[in-house]
């Protein structure tokens, strides 16, 4: 990939010698994207209304009402297909494309893998990538800049929770039931055979991720295979939505799980499943609070250190807790839904209580029109 700022001219010998296939010239406007996980990233920078075409092959789907009031009025059109794809009928400059996917007859294709990334951090980066044929940068930098502060600071008071609490050591099993190829049960890997995004959280949090397989993309299991596993998981989080009661009328044996006895079953569709997809590749904190907040309870849904109580925003008890949606569309420019973080010390905690209930005592300093006001959130 090459990027040639408009009006300048790259001798032969220069793209030649980088081996570019692909030439665009920057700054860039109307352009295509081939997957929805794509969206959060051009909705974060204010691009979304430069995407003129979605191609998908008839399954993606979002639940971004910016983007589909985009579709509904005709400045984004949609190509489906379930073979290849020819761009070249639409005015674009170049197509995001995920490598997963045929890029046949594509118009200055961008390859574009965020998924691929290890870590919800890293893939936030990709905001950085994102910007570049609009000569975004800075803002991209800048947005970024603000991701990873506040993940540093939520990664340093779990490790600071951890460290002190001692919190009980947990079991978590990421699993659906899947319909596609062989059906049977998608059991993600163990962390030692491939180190996924989930890993990495799991593992801040001193939690034991149990995996199945020995590839990054193990084959669907059957019953019996998912119930060994789960035998003795505390929490079983599905990255498909999940209906609590038709699954368990199609495979009564769950109901004997741990996990579901004690009502810690979690999907991803508290905003609908559509709009995990195409949400949280540029909401890593929100997503790390989240995993804290379902695996060791009330006490770790203080991470922030606002001494403000946190509520999943992706994740969803599917025994108590409804499916929701992307709500109303927020304008241009998709906004952060990480809160304000403070980084706390040990000195911070208070230790007096049982494991599940250690509380935190802040100090956060507030200055506004010279007042400093102290604030205490203890635990009971």
């Amino acid at each position: 990939m090459l990027y040639v700022q408009c009006g300048c001219t790259v001798p032969d010998d220069v793209k030649t010698s980088i081996g570019a296939q692909t030439t665009v010239s920057v700054p860039a406007k109307f352009h295509g994207i081939q997957s929805t996980t794509m969206t959060a990233f051009v909705h974060s920078l204010g691009l979304l209304d430069w995407v003129t075409l979605e191609i998908n092959s008839g399954w993606g789907d979002t639940s971004n009402e910016c983007f589909l009031d985009n579709l509904a009025d005709g400045t984004t059109t949609q190509q489906v297909s379930s073979g290849g794809y020819d761009t070249s009928t639409h005015a674009v400059d170049f197509v995001f494309h995920n490598p997963g996917h045929d890029s046949v007859n594509f118009t200055s294709p961008i390859v574009f893998a965020e998924y691929q990334e290890k870590t919800f951090l890293a893939q936030s980066e990709w905001i950085k990538f994102t910007s570049l044929p609009f000569n975004q940068e800075e803002n991209a930098n800048n947005l970024y800049t603000d991701i990873k502060s506040t993940v540093s600071c939520v990664d340093a008071n779990t490790a600071t929770f951890v460290g002190y609490s001692n919190p009980p050591s947990f079991k978590v099993m990421f699993a659906s039931y899947s319909t596609w190829g062989t059906a049977g049960w998608a059991i993600a890997p163990p962390c030692d055979v491939y180190k996924s995004r989930y890993c990495e959280v799991m593992e801040g949090l001193g939690v034991e991720m149990v995996g199945n397989g020995d590839s990054q993309y193990p084959a669907n299991v059957d019953d019996a295979t998912l119930q060994a596993f789960a035998e003795d998981v505390d929490v079983w989080i599905s990255t498909s939505e999940i209906d609590a009661t038709q699954l368990v009328a199609d495979h009564p044996f769950i109901a004997d799980f741990p996990s579901w006895t004690n009502k810690r079953v979690y999907d991803i569709a508290k905003r609908s499943q559509d709009d995990w997809y195409s949400s949280i590749g540029t909401q890593a904190s929100t997503l790390q609070e989240d995993f804290a907040a379902i695996t060791h309870g009330d006490s770790f849904r203080f991470l922030d250190g606002t001494g403000t109580q946190h509520e999943t925003v992706f994740l969803r008890n599917i025994f108590n807790e409804d499916v929701g949606s992307f709500g109303t569309c927020p304008g241009d420019v998709m906004p952060s839904l990480a809160d304000s973080c403070y980084e706390f010390t040990a000195f911070d905690l208070d230790l007096s209580g049982s494991a599940d209930k250690v509380g935190i005592k802040l100090a956060i300093v507030v200055v506004a029109a010279a007042v400093v006001t102290g604030i205490t959130s203890v635990l009971a």
